[in-house]
C-alpha cells in the first residue's frame, strides 16, 4: 500500500493551525497543471489542526477510509480528511499509484481495511487500540468515490460508502453496497 495519512480524533486540541508537510516537489507540478499556480501554491503549503504524534482522545472510533481522485494524492484532502476525524472518526486515507484503476483502487481499500485489522488486533499498536473494527466505511473524491462504492459492493464489512462527485464506469456500473 501507499504511504498514508492518519488522522484520529486527539485529547487535546490546538488553537493555532499548523503548516502540514508538504507532499513531494513532483506532486507540485501536477497540481499546476491541474488547477494554476495559485490555486497549487495554496493546497501545496496548506495549514490545518492536526498535530503529528497528538495523543488520541480516549475511546474506539469508527473507522472511514479515503480514496482521491485520479492523479491526486491524499494530501490535497488533507482539510476535510482533519474536520471529518474532529468529529468523532479515525480517518485513514491512501494515495492510489498513477494510473490505477477503479477495480484496483476498490482492491487497495479493502486491503487497507485487513491492514486496520491487524493494527487492532496488535495489543501494542496505539493506533489499533482507538479503531472500531466494527464500524467501518469507505469514502472517496472522483474516481476515489466510484472506488469506495465498488470496494463496499465486494466487502460485507464495510457498512456505508460515500461517492463524492465520482463517476461510474467500468466494474462500478453495477456496484451496489453489501450493507
Amino acid at each position: 500500500l501507499s504511504p498514508l495519512l492518519i488522522y484520529y480524533p486527539a485529547a487535546a486540541a490546538t488553537d493555532a493551525p499548523q503548516p502540514a508537510s508538504p507532499p513531494p516537489e513532483t506532486h507540485r507540478q501536477n497540481l499546476v497543471r491541474r488547477f494554476g499556480s495559485e490555486a497549487a501554491q495554496t493546497l501545496f503549503h496548506g495549514f490545518g489542526y492536526a498535530v503529528s504524534g497528538a495523543a488520541a482522545a480516549p475511546g474506539r472510533f469508527p473507522i472511514l477510509v479515503f480514496a482521491p481522485g485520479a492523479n491526486l494524492m491524499a494530501f490535497d484532502y488533507r482539510s476535510i480528511l482533519e474536520a471529518t476525524a474532529s468529529f468523532g472518526y479515525v480517518v485513514v486515507a491512501l494515495t492510489p499509484a498513477e494510473r490505477t484503476t477503479y477495480a484496483r483502487l476498490a482492491d487497495d481499500l479493502s486491503l487497507l481495511i485487513t491492514t486496520i485489522d491487524r493494527w487492532i488486533a496488535d495489543a501494542r499498536d496505539s493506533l489499533g487500540a482507538i479503531c472500531d473494527g466494527g464500524r467501518i466505511a469507505t469514502f472517496g473524491h472522483s474516481m476515489g468515490g466510484a472506488a469506495a462504492i465498488l470496494a463496499a459492493s465486494r466487502t460485507a464489512r464495510i457498512l456505508s460508502a460515500a461517492n463524492l462527485d465520482g463517476d461510474f464506469g467500468q466494474p462500478t456500473d453495477d456496484a451496489r453496497p453489501a450493507q
